[in-house]
């Protein structure tokens, strides 16, 4: 069966082959890319283990227990990782402590029995929290890499002010602290951005400037690579949850404890239902693309010179181009996003950044000539210069501000109905086509500005004779449009496939309208499915509802 890739470039630091991420380890220095850290990466093939280094700005990434083939990630899992609803975990500083992936337990039991996770001598001294759990002090084990991953380096930028310590020695780099604030009588957080960073990197940002808990967990991965330096635990870095108090986590992972006793070893968080430090977040930044009142303006020779980097007559089509971490990126090149599908946190859902609608000047311009920058040879995630010698195109990755085609909850409700019997499979996940001129501003584009395309996953089913396809489409906002579930006698081809997409984008998304219908002139029926659900369980159950004998097929 052909592999499911994931919408993202191959890193050319991975062999060919079939490998898993099986562990992060010490963090070093890039004597290529000085903007960048790197971080090993430790991943197993059949034929034994492998380490490889790769900069922290591909951290979101690199999740624990994810399938790599020919240097580009799959959506296969190995089979022993399983998924767990864990509630009522209580947060604080008597119920985790830091501990080894080597300590050992409980009359010299090792935390993380070699038996079920296997991790080299090498890997030894990588920092893991304990946390208590049904009266277990090791109920739970998550790695410090997971939590930096999940909490605080779900984007490039934030994985690089994370791990350079920007959060103690350069907020300024961040923000600009002095037009920040907080406003209680609407429990709203004021967060003034720097130009690098993504508006969503925000919702991070506000809680760590508003929250002590979540201030010093970041900043513990920096000082603790200071505090390591010239010892046994060099590059070993530790992290801290960003809250105190109770939550309830959705994971990935492995069950190392017994029947009457069981463990947890985390290797993937997928959700947590911990609030943030405020309800409302309102982002602005010094140079946005708003137009500034022209009674209270400065003059142009009073402004500051500034390149956004969004000059797209430069830009090169770099489909296929790697990820790699063996040249520095060049600044005068056009930024690629990577968009990294996530529903992280039940607190975001149906939250919406609040944008101010004018300002009373713009202090930057655009520069009047533009340096020419080297032809692009690559993709890598490094912070940038202007030498002649940078030659990789910058690529950040960065969570999607988009809903609703969440992989990893419909990748859960297929392998769930496979196991229970039902012929279920996902055939495609890939871009929605573009209707017009990729210059042109068109409902394909999740964000025009970048010209980061929405992403679909189309899932086959065959039951009762009948061929259906279910197709859940990347939203911007929750209920811009539906699934689409496609019925016919007969296997529905790749062709009709792309002729039905191509249809929907050029209908913005709407599968049957006034302007008509995806599948016209197409022995195809259709249904529409509202978006629902909000567990794995309830998608499985309308899958299967949708998809039987004794429904009639009519538009719903």
């Amino acid at each position: 069966m052909a592999e499911i890739y994931q919408n993202t470039p191959p890193i050319r630091e991975f062999p060919t082959g079939d490998w898993t991420i099986i562990w992060h380890g010490r963090v070093t220095r890039n004597p290529d890319v000085p903007s960048e850290l790197l971080i090993e990466v430790l991943i197993r093939s059949k034929n034994g283990n492998r380490i490889i280094q790769i900069g922290v700005g591909q951290l979101p990434l690199l999740k624990l227990g994810c399938n790599w083939i020919d240097k580009r990630q799959t959506i296969r899992e190995p089979s022993q990782i399983e998924r767990f609803n864990l509630p009522k975990i209580n947060i604080s500083r008597e119920t985790i402590r830091t501990i080894e992936a080597w300590d050992k337990i409980e009359a010299g039991k090792y935390a993380i029995p070699p038996s079920i996770r296997e991790i080299p001598k090498e890997f030894a001294s990588s920092n893991c929290l304990a946390i208590q759990y049904n009266n277990d002090p090791y109920g739970i084990i998550i790695p410090a890499s997971e939590v930096a991953r999940f909490y605080y380096c779900h984007s490039t930028d934030l994985a690089h002010s994370a791990f350079w310590g920007e959060y103690s020695y350069d907020l300024n780099d961040i923000v600009n602290y002095g037009k920040c604030g907080f406003d209680p009588e609407l429990d709203r957080a004021i967060i003034h951005l720097r130009q690098r960073f993504s508006d969503v990197d925000a919702w991070t940002i506000g809680r760590i400037l508003f929250d002590k808990n979540a201030e010093q967990g970041v900043q513990e991965i920096h000082d603790s690579l200071l505090r390591n330096l010239d010892t046994s635990k060099s590059g070993f870095f530790e992290c801290g949850i960003p809250f105190i108090g109770t939550t309830r986590w959705i994971a990935k992972g492995l069950q190392i404890g017994t029947q009457s006793k069981p463990r947890y070893l985390i290797l993937q968080l997928l959700k947590c239902s911990h609030p943030f430090p405020f309800i409302q977040l309102q982002v602005d930044r010094d140079n946005n693309s708003t137009k500034a009142d022209t009674e209270t303006d400065i003059e142009p020779e009073d402004k500051t010179t500034y390149d956004r980097n969004l000059n797209k007559d430069d830009e090169n089509e770099l489909d296929g181009q790697e990820l790699n971490s063996d040249t520095e990126t060049h600044k005068n090149l056009p930024i690629q996003n990577i968009l990294s599908q996530s529903l992280q946190f039940d607190f975001l859902e149906n939250k919406e950044i609040i944008k101010p609608e004018s300002k009373e000047y713009n202090r930057y311009k655009s520069p009047p000539n533009k340096p020419k920058a080297p032809k692009a040879e690559g993709l890598g995630t490094g912070q940038g210069d202007y030498s002649k010698d940078s030659t990789n195109q910058q690529a950040k990755i960065n969570r999607s501000k988009g809903v609703g085609a969440d992989l990893e909850m419909l990748q859960e409700a297929v392998d769930q109905l496979s196991k229970q019997g039902m012929n279920i499979k996902i055939r495609r996940v890939d871009v929605v086509p573009l209707s017009e001129a990729s210059t042109r501003r068109q409902w394909a584009y999740l964000e025009s500005a970048s010209r980061t395309r929405r992403s679909y996953i189309a899932v086959d089913i065959q039951s009762n004779g009948i061929h259906y396809c279910w197709i859940d489409i990347q939203q911007r906002r929750k209920g811009e449009c539906t699934v689409g579930l496609l019925k016919s006698d007969h296997k529905i081809g790749d062709e009709t496939l792309d002729s039905i997409m191509k249809n929907l984008a050029r209908y913005k998304g709407v599968w049957e309208g006034e302007n008509g219908s995806v599948v016209s002139g197409i022995s195809i029926k259709l249904d529409r499915v509202l978006h629902t659900w909000n567990s794995v369980q309830k998608l499985s159950y309308i899958i299967e509802d949708k998809t039987s004998p004794n429904q009639s097929h009519q538009c719903i």
